[in-house]
């Protein structure tokens, strides 16, 4: 599978009481909360890459981020290690992501490589990572 362009802004439906949604507003400038469940494949692949030292790179305000992140869904995405780019980002490590010299969004570093920025697909991911576990991913 092949990347996908990075698109600019994040976009998606903000669900919940409207209590919730007022937490979210006055949160700062966080990505959007995944709303896909992940299944035991999913997070097998996400623990996979965390032990073996992969990091993605993201931006709050980053639209394909959040399309990585629902690939992985919420469970998964909670056990990866995401860092924050946007410097007005919530927790931001602007200065580790300029430092790695990421340009674009999502940016995977696996094997201490940085890859190319944009979505990645699950095969993907498990082949640059070495992954060798079941693969039946929706």
């Amino acid at each position: 599978m092949t990347s996908l362009d990075s698109g600019e802004e994040a976009a998606g439906p903000m669900q919940g009481d409207a209590s919730s949604m007022m937490d979210t507003l006055l949160a700062g400038n966080v990505s959007p909360k995944v709303q896909r469940s992940s299944t035991a494949d999913q997070v097998a692949l996400a623990d996979h890459l965390t032990a073996s030292g992969a990091t993605v790179y993201t931006a709050y305000w980053c639209h394909a981020c959040s399309i990585q992140k629902e690939l992985f869904g919420k469970e998964a995405v909670a056990s990866l290690d995401v860092v924050e780019c946007a410097a007005d980002g919530q927790d931001s490590q602007s200065e580790l992501c300029d430092t790695k010299g990421v340009v674009g969004y999502p940016t995977w570093e696996i094997k201490g490589v940085l890859q190319d920025g944009g979505v990645k697909g699950m095969g993907e991911l498990a082949d640059l990572s070495g992954y060798g576990g079941d693969r039946d991913w929706p």
